[in-house]
């Protein structure tokens, strides 16, 4: 279970109401691919994003899940298939940090 340092609990019991979103400075992308794995390849809510150092957390109304859902499952199915994980072409952008 990833518990991110600024949290001081375990992120997985964070729970959103519809609407709602929370922003988590400075997690790594170790910190972040963790979590996603914790959480497992089948959750749909919370969504989480990363953006240079900043771990977003948001509960989507339901008006707005299913067109994102359709367009997730396509990309998703795509990737699998030419056996890359979720995350591949966000780490092939990503600088390459220091040893």
């Amino acid at each position: 279970m990833t518990v991110l340092n600024l949290v001081k609990i375990p992120i997985t019991t964070i729970d959103l109401s519809p609407g709602s979103h929370v922003l988590i400075p400075n997690v790594t992308w170790e910190q972040y691919e963790t979590l996603l794995t914790d959480l497992g390849a089948d959750r749909r809510i919370p969504r989480i994003n990363y953006c240079e150092g900043t771990l977003d957390i948001m509960s989507p109304l339901p008006a707005h899940e299913r067109p994102h859902r359709m367009i997730a499952d396509i990309v998703k199915a795509l990737l699998d298939a030419q056996d890359h994980p979720p995350t591949w072409p966000l780490r092939r952008m990503l600088p390459q940090e220091p040893p």
